[in-house]
């Protein structure tokens, strides 16, 4: 006898732009489709345009009261100015036992 794993979803949907003006509408980094039954690992780093690391946090999203980046620094805890900003989303696939990189832009609008 065999046992064989099977597991499928759709990718994780990655929004791109966040407007942070408290009105409960894309105030967060949710990331749709982001199973914790799919993924048992993720590392989300959040980059300003020089480079610099504004969030990171691992098992982003993973548990069962995610903490979603609300766009503030993680040094200072202050919001971050309106802009482009990059991210890098590394995932572990718990059935294919690897790894999955996601990068892109998140555009922050704060008025």
């Amino acid at each position: 006898s065999n046992t064989v794993n099977v597991s499928f979803g759709c990718p994780p949907y990655i929004p791109n732009v966040l407007t942070l003006n408290s009105d409960q509408n894309n105030d967060l980094f949710i990331i749709q489709l982001f199973s914790p039954s799919l993924y048992s690992e993720s590392i989300l780093t959040i980059y300003n345009r020089w480079g610099t690391v504004v969030y990171h946090a691992n098992n982003y999203g993973l548990n069962n009261h995610p903490e979603w980046w609300d766009g503030k620094t993680i040094h200072a805890n202050e919001q971050v100015y309106d802009g482009t900003y990059y991210y890098t989303l590394e995932l572990f696939h718990k059935t294919k036992e690897e790894k999955e990189k996601y990068s892109g832009f998140i555009q922050i609008l704060t008025h």
